[in-house]
């Protein structure tokens, strides 16, 4: 593998287990790291799954693109209330701070969230260019001034099948980690195009590598 390239992961909602395992199957073997959101929610450890992704940021240049639920998370810790963040998975992810969480829950979840874990959150980025490169949360996400040239790549989507969609002008690939009955997490990798997978217990399952 070329130590140059860039891999692009898909949605990891809330499961440490596959990013470390895919973060250590990639470690010296990639120049930059693009997240494509979704970090938290429905899978059991939202807060380690941030916690991992602050330590890589120290490690490796490191771009984090918001996806919705991570947005729903920032919104619920700096303004709330907290019923629209509970109301797309967001229970699991209050458990990952507040294992017991009793009376003013709301509060106790701002209490337990770390400050590193905040700034992680500021730190977003609606979307990614360079190189030739886009990298969105949603497909509908795309920059207006975007050029149509720009290989456009994006989560949100699960891919039922398992696999990302890999096209000749964007990729899909959320493939259903923390979401889907046997969901993988893919790192995509540009510019050539190929993938990566580890499953929902961190065994890398597929690679398009030869």
């Amino acid at each position: 593998m070329n130590e140059y390239e860039l891999a692009v992961i898909g949605d990891i909602h809330g499961n440490a287990l596959a990013l470390d395992a895919l973060l250590q199957c990639l470690e010296g073997r990639v120049s930059k790291y693009v997240f494509v959101g979704d970090y938290v929610n429905r899978g059991p450890d939202s807060s380690r799954v941030i916690d991992l992704l602050v330590k890589l940021s120290g490690r490796h240049q490191s771009v984090f693109v918001a996806g919705n639920h991570d947005l729903a998370f920032q919104n619920a810790l700096e303004a709330g209330p907290l019923s629209p963040f509970l109301r797309i998975g967001g229970a699991a992810t209050v458990r990952s701070y507040v294992p017991t969480p009793t009376g003013d829950v709301l509060e106790a979840l701002r209490a337990a969230v770390p400050y590193e874990h905040r700034q992680f959150l500021k730190s977003m980025t609606p979307h990614f260019r360079g190189g030739g490169l886009l990298v969105t949360h949603r497909p509908n996400d795309r920059p207006t001034d975007a050029p149509a040239s720009d290989y456009h790549v994006y989560g949100h989507q699960p891919q039922r099948s398992g696999a990302p969609w890999i096209g000749e002008r964007h990729a899909a690939i959320d493939t259903g980690c923390g979401t889907l009955p046997n969901g993988r997490l893919t790192a995509l990798f540009v510019p050539d195009r190929t993938y990566v997978q580890v499953s929902e217990v961190g065994e890398v399952v597929s690679s398009s590598r030869s």
